[in-house]
């Protein structure tokens, strides 16, 4: 009888202990990581992180606060062309992390592609770390149409960065938000 007390207890302890261990609603994480603008025009190529983040809660928050968990860490690729102070934008592509990144992910959009899409790339470590020999680059062809096509490398000069209208980040990021929240 004992035996059995001590069996059930165990079972019990184990269960409320799996059941503390929990996490917060999922909340949207976006930023902008980078942008091109195309020359001679008004179109602008955006690359955008984008994650749900699921902060610790219970004994998962104990003792220091806890890790968050990261939950569809993503790429999109946005077009935006901002006229008379208004933007428009639509997003044009999206690509899962790659199991090979294990941190540190980030999305890059490099350069345009001529007029009918961008070279660009995602990067992070292939450790849970951050460590120098263990960074990874994967190069990118992106295609407005949304094919997203691997390639060997990416150009040796990469395009600069301008200063990015206020309307095309606040509308970029708006709908990135909406869409991981309908996953």
């Amino acid at each position: 009888m004992r035996q059995r007390y001590v069996g059930l207890s165990a079972v019990c302890a184990s269960a409320v202990l799996l059941m503390s261990c929990t996490y917060a609603t999922p909340e949207p994480v976006v930023r902008v990581t980078h942008h091109v603008r195309r020359p001679g025009t008004d179109s602008i190529a955006l690359s955008v992180y984008a994650t749900l983040l699921r902060r610790p809660t219970g004994l998962a928050a104990f003792p220091d606060g806890g890790r968050p968990r990261l939950d569809d860490e993503r790429a999109m690729f946005y077009l935006c062309v901002v006229r008379e102070g208004s933007a428009t934008a639509r997003r044009f592509a999206v690509t899962a992390k790659p199991d090979s990144i294990r941190s540190g992910f980030t999305p890059w959009v490099s350069s345009w592609d001529g007029p009918t899409g961008v070279i660009a790339s995602v990067r992070g470590y292939t450790t849970p770390e951050s460590v120098p020999n263990a960074f990874r680059t994967i190069w990118f062809r992106v295609r407005l149409t949304g094919a997203v096509e691997k390639i060997a490398r990416g150009p040796s000069e990469l395009g600069g960065a301008t200063s990015l209208p206020a309307a095309c980040e606040a509308t970029v990021l708006g709908d990135a938000r909406q869409a991981l929240m309908r996953r």
